[in-house]
């Protein structure tokens, strides 16, 4: 179970396009179509398979990361709050591909 508020709630639905990736965008469409049919019944969210990624700050030696890819509202859903800073607002990732200014 899932460190949040109500685990029991959560459903997880799978896009079965047989593709694991699919860099048209078409799943992205099919999950905002399918965010606003479920509305206001429930609340949909999405992510990505974890991935490596190398940061660096400042000039510093870049570091091994594990990152995910989440849509805008995934920790609003999960009711998670931020540990430090804010959240992003639905309006900066409205888009897919949108990132959020510094």
């Amino acid at each position: 179970m899932l460190p949040v508020k109500d685990p029991a709630s959560l459903f997880r639905t799978v896009y079965a396009s047989g593709e694991a990736s699919d860099s048209s965008g078409s799943s992205y469409r099919l999950f905002l179509e399918m965010q606003q049919r479920t509305k206001p019944l429930a609340d949909l969210m999405a992510y990505a398979p974890a991935a490596f990624a190398s940061v660096s700050i400042a000039n510093s030696a870049a570091q091994r990361l594990t990152q995910q890819t989440v849509s805008g509202n995934y920790f609003v859903v999960l009711e998670v709050p931020p540990e430090l800073g804010r959240m992003s607002s639905r309006e900066e990732t409205a888009h897919r591909g949108s990132t959020q200014s510094p």
